[in-house]
């Protein structure tokens, strides 16, 4: 094997002049030059030239305490002029013959500790640093700080205060009308400060005492803002899957995820557009209180989609929404999720789709007679019942109607705001 040609040296009084030269033949040479320089007040004093214009001021001296020889990196030029090279390799000249020091140990050492400082970092490279060490699922949800604390991202961690790490989330959640997704940055950013103030020098301890942003609903109080319905009905249309369209068929009829699931065909009047779910297959009011049917008069927007899953070519099942099983559609924790990825939406339940279209129909002038009997709730109190035993179906088909056609209209606007969005960017 060919011993590598060593690095070609030339002994001269150094002048920029000799510099600029240098650097035009280690250009055309292809390789790396070094110029020595024959001053005698800097012993050792070198220039090192790169083929790529690099120029990088050394001193190799020998270190008495080991006995060999040592490079020693002091600058580059031209930031560092010839007579400041000559005076720093003086200075360091003196410190290695009488001190036995290793320049490039020390310079290292220094760099090492920087970098675990906390005075170096903004709040984006300390959680470069942190992504190193934290759980595999942080690279995945790290878009969640990225986006709700933006601004803060390249600010120094030692001017960063607990006060502006609280607002900004409250300001994002506002703008983009969502509390999960704050409330997640705030989880991540909270594991990340925690690590730094063990692992990092000069973080602020009081980082630590940043609030959640907000409180999220329990499950039985949460309803879809309109603004996460604009991403989740973006992403229903969107996608393909089963569960989108069984999903997008449990919010426009207001039903609970089993009613849905194991509907059957043998229960639709599609001629009419009605469904009959069967008392057998409700939840009982109370447990002393029987199940009774539910008639249901669909929107139009509901019809689509069951006239979209009797074209598909289901065989040996009398199921609207079966699996490739043949059996009623399952694995909805896992399909749910990623509705929620595609929508940048999280924090909420198949029934609080209910909730949101109860809430939404209420919201559209309706009574709460009406919506309950959407809901197929009881209407009312004993005494009421015995009197008044309208089932509301018309009231009830309108706001159906009503409801789905908001719903339509929520959607083109989440599509005009898309639309002018990309052809601003364009």
């Amino acid at each position: 094997m060919p011993t590598p040609n060593p690095t070609p040296t030339k002994q001269t009084a150094l002048t920029d002049s000799a510099i600029t030269k240098a650097v035009r033949e280690a250009q055309a040479a292809k390789h790396e030059i070094k110029l020595t320089d024959w001053d005698p007040s800097a012993p050792g004093l070198h220039i090192r030239v790169s083929p790529k214009g690099l120029r990088t001021w050394s001193l190799r001296c020998r270190n008495p305490v080991t006995g060999k020889m040592q490079t020693n990196r002091l600058g580059a030029y031209p930031k560092m002029g010839i007579a400041d090279a000559r005076r720093a390799c003086r200075a360091a000249h003196d410190r290695v013959k009488q001190e036995g020091v290793n320049l490039t140990d020390e310079r290292r050492a220094k760099k090492a500790a920087a970098s675990n400082s906390g005075d170096t970092h903004t709040l984006k490279t300390l959680l470069d640093v942190y992504a190193k060490h934290a759980a595999k699922s942080f690279p995945e949800n790290r878009g969640a700080i990225d986006n709700v604390y933006a601004p803060l991202l390249d600010k120094r961690m030692s001017e960063l205060t607990k006060t502006e790490i609280n607002m900004a989330a409250l300001e994002y959640g506002l703008k983009k009308e969502t509390k999960h997704y704050p409330n997640l940055a705030y989880r991540l950013l909270k594991h990340a400060l925690r690590w730094a103030t063990v692992n990092l020098a000069g973080i602020n301890a009081d980082l630590l005492n940043i609030q959640k942003p907000y409180r999220v609903p329990t499950r039985r109080e949460r309803a879809l803002s309109n603004a996460e319905l604009n991403r989740l009905l973006l992403a229903l249309s969107a996608s393909k899957a089963l569960h989108a369209k069984a999903t997008k068929f449990l919010l426009l009829t207001a039903t609970r995820l089993e009613e849905t699931t194991h509907a059957t065909w043998a229960e639709f009047d599609l001629a009419n557009g009605v469904w009959t779910i069967p008392a057998a297959r409700r939840k009982q009011p109370k447990p002393h209180v029987p199940a009774v049917e539910l008639v249901l008069d669909l929107p139009k927007q509901a019809m689509e989609i069951l006239t979209e899953m009797a074209k598909k070519p289901h065989t040996n099942t009398s199921w609207v929404f079966p699996n490739s099983n043949n059996n009623p559609l399952s694995s909805w924790d896992k399909e749910t999720k990623k509705l929620q990825k595609a929508s940048q939406t999280m924090g909420w339940h198949r029934h609080d789709l209910r909730r949101t279209a109860a809430t939404m129909i209420g919201d559209l002038g309706y009574s709460t007679d009406v919506t309950e009997a959407i809901l197929g709730h009881q209407i009312g109190g004993d005494l009421s019942r015995r009197y008044n035993q309208s089932k509301y179906r018309t009231q009830a088909k309108e706001a159906l109607k009503a409801f789905a056609d908001q719903m339509d209209e929520i959607e083109r606007k989440a599509r005009d705001e898309v639309a002018k969005a990309e052809s601003l960017a364009a």
